[in-house]
């Protein structure tokens, strides 16, 4: 007998203890399978998640390349409607009204181009890649 207890209390500790680690490896058994149970899905969507996200960056960066592009074709146009606006008011003539002419539509196609498409990607593309499947 150690330290004065009896065999009884000894086997009582024992019990507890006996009990208290299986009930330790019940809970650790439960708590692994919640993890794979909740962990798995997660993981999986998470997965999906971050491949949408790339996705969704790289239209936009393409998308906004293609805009920078049209941006420029817009400002250029516009300059050159403004000069064949300055031309015809420094002399009214047929040649210089029918400039001016051409570069007011043409401005108007560009501005009427880059409009659909940012309405396009902001109506139809964005809206579609982020479409949870």
């Amino acid at each position: 007998m150690l330290s004065g207890q009896s065999a009884k209390e000894q086997l009582e500790k024992s019990n507890w203890l006996v009990k208290t680690v299986n009930k330790l490896q019940a809970l650790g058994d439960i708590a692994s399978i919640l993890g794979r149970q909740v962990s798995r899905p997660l993981l999986e969507r998470s997965f999906y998640r971050k491949m949408q996200s790339r996705k969704v960056f790289a239209h936009r960066e393409s998308y906004e390349t293609i805009i920078a592009k049209t941006e420029e074709k817009l400002a250029k146009t516009r300059q050159e409607y403004k000069n064949a606006y300055v031309s015809y008011l420094a002399s009214p003539t047929t040649e210089s009204l029918s400039a001016y002419f051409n570069s007011h539509n043409a401005y108007i196609q560009q501005l009427h181009a880059t409009n659909g498409m940012m309405e396009e990607f902001g109506n139809a593309t964005l809206p579609s890649l982020l479409q949870v499947r």
